[in-house]
Protein backbone atom coordinates (compact mmCIF):
# COMPACT_ATOMS: atom_id res chain seq x y z
CA UNK A 1 0.00 0.00 0.00
CA UNK A 2 1.49 2.99 -1.19
CA UNK A 3 2.21 6.14 1.58
CA UNK A 4 -0.12 9.28 1.30
CA UNK A 5 1.05 13.26 1.65
CA UNK A 6 -1.70 14.63 3.65
CA UNK A 7 -2.05 17.65 1.50
CA UNK A 8 -3.88 20.10 4.45
CA UNK A 9 -0.29 19.63 6.20
CA UNK A 10 2.18 19.48 3.44
CA UNK A 11 4.80 22.64 3.59
CA UNK A 12 6.03 22.02 0.12
CA UNK A 13 9.35 21.70 1.53
CA UNK A 14 10.59 18.88 -1.11
CA UNK A 15 12.55 16.22 1.47
CA UNK A 16 10.38 13.45 0.58
CA UNK A 17 10.84 14.21 -2.98
CA UNK A 18 14.63 14.23 -2.42
CA UNK A 19 15.01 11.39 -0.84
CA UNK A 20 12.38 8.75 -2.57
CA UNK A 21 14.52 6.62 -4.85
CA UNK A 22 11.73 5.54 -7.04
CA UNK A 23 11.43 9.35 -7.92
CA UNK A 24 7.43 8.74 -7.74
CA UNK A 25 6.68 12.21 -5.40
CA UNK A 26 5.83 14.75 -7.38
CA UNK A 27 5.50 18.74 -7.15
CA UNK A 28 2.04 19.93 -7.58
CA UNK A 29 1.26 23.97 -8.53
CA UNK A 30 0.94 24.63 -5.10
CA UNK A 31 4.47 23.42 -4.13
CA UNK A 32 2.52 20.62 -2.43
CA UNK A 33 4.18 16.76 -3.24
CA UNK A 34 2.35 14.13 -4.36
CA UNK A 35 2.97 10.27 -4.47
CA UNK A 36 2.24 8.68 -7.70
CA UNK A 37 0.79 5.60 -6.36
CA UNK A 38 1.30 3.31 -9.19
CA UNK A 39 5.35 3.68 -8.76
CA UNK A 40 5.26 4.15 -4.71
CA UNK A 41 6.92 0.60 -3.73
CA UNK A 42 6.26 1.77 -0.40
CA UNK A 43 9.54 1.64 1.13
CA UNK A 44 9.16 4.57 3.62
CA UNK A 45 11.82 6.69 2.80
CA UNK A 46 9.69 9.59 2.56
CA UNK A 47 7.67 9.01 5.60
CA UNK A 48 11.16 9.05 7.50
CA UNK A 49 12.52 12.05 6.28
CA UNK A 50 9.27 14.33 6.37
CA UNK A 51 10.28 16.89 8.88
CA UNK A 52 6.63 17.79 9.71
CA UNK A 53 5.27 14.32 9.59
CA UNK A 54 2.34 14.45 7.02
CA UNK A 55 3.00 10.99 5.11
CA UNK A 56 1.66 8.19 6.48
CA UNK A 57 0.58 4.64 5.64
Amino acid sequence: MPRKIDQTKCAGCGVCERVCIIGCITKGDDRKRMIMDSACVDCGACQLACPIKCISR
